[in-house]
């Protein structure tokens, strides 16, 4: 009894899922075939451009339109109470197909564009760039990086292990480029879309250099805080930062 219990509470749940990853054609009759411009059930209103379909597999007739085939989706607002990795503005615009729970997931050829500019090209696998393809990672300040993905998902040119190189991986907008120890940077810079460090470092992060800016004070403060220095280093005489406002 229990399990069929928690069967039922299991299928609820898929259902409601389905239900809220669903889309809807903006205008009546301008989506033949489930293909032209649609928008999410859920609050995030996402736009999305292409070709959906029915996940296979039983679905208790609710029939949820999804993402699969070619399209392009643009998120929408993050909500309150809610997490995902997506910002609003961010765009992912390739193929689709489903995973082992009949999920829309980026798989193929396909282009991920944050908001901020940042552009990975290349061939995903449940909506992760593929192990052993092709990529190639373009950043606003011009640097492009590509190359083949690990198997930790990243991408170096050069020698990143011992000696040096240049490296980013498949997550996030930052990159790395300077003299490598053991796997972590010891001296160069690192780039991400708030401020670039520069200067010498220890288990990856800044202990002597420059911290330049690019978002405003605030968020750039924040931002140094979760990712380069701590409170006690982030008053350090070895470490100056320049605000641009």
């Amino acid at each position: 009894m229990k399990s069929l219990f928690f069967l039922f509470i299991l299928i609820i749940n898929f259902s409601m899922s389905c239900r809220s990853m669903a889309y809807k054609c903006f205008s009546d009759n301008e989506c033949p075939n489930n293909n032209g411009k649609f928008v999410s059930n859920n609050q995030h209103k996402d736009i999305y451009e292409g070709q959906l379909g029915v996940p296979p597999g039983f679905n208790l007739q609710i029939d949820p339109l999804l993402p699969h085939g070619f399209g392009k989706i643009t998120y929408g607002p993050q909500i309150p109470g809610t997490e995902r990795s997506y910002s609003e503005g961010d765009v992912y615009e390739g193929y689709w197909d489903w995973d082992k729970f009949n999920f829309p997931k980026y798989s193929g050829k396909g282009t991920y564009t944050y908001k901020s500019g940042t552009v990975i090209e290349t061939e995903w696998k449940d909506s992760s760039p593929l192990t052993g393809a092709f990529g190639k990672k373009k950043f606003p300040d011009g640097t492009v990086i590509s190359g083949i993905w690990n198997s930790n998902g990243y991408i170096c040119i050069g020698n990143c292990t011992n000696g040096t190189g240049t490296e980013t991986a498949d997550f996030g907008e930052w990159y790395t480029k300077g003299i490598f120890v053991n796997k972590q940077i010891t001296e160069g810079i690192q780039y991400n879309p708030d401020y670039l460090s520069e200067g010498k470092f220890r288990g990856n992060r800044l202990v002597s250099g420059i911290i330049t800016c690019k978002s405003n004070r605030n968020r750039c403060n924040n931002q140094i805080r979760n990712y380069s220095l701590d409170n006690s280093e982030f008053s350090s005489n070895q470490i100056k930062i320049i605000y641009k406002d």
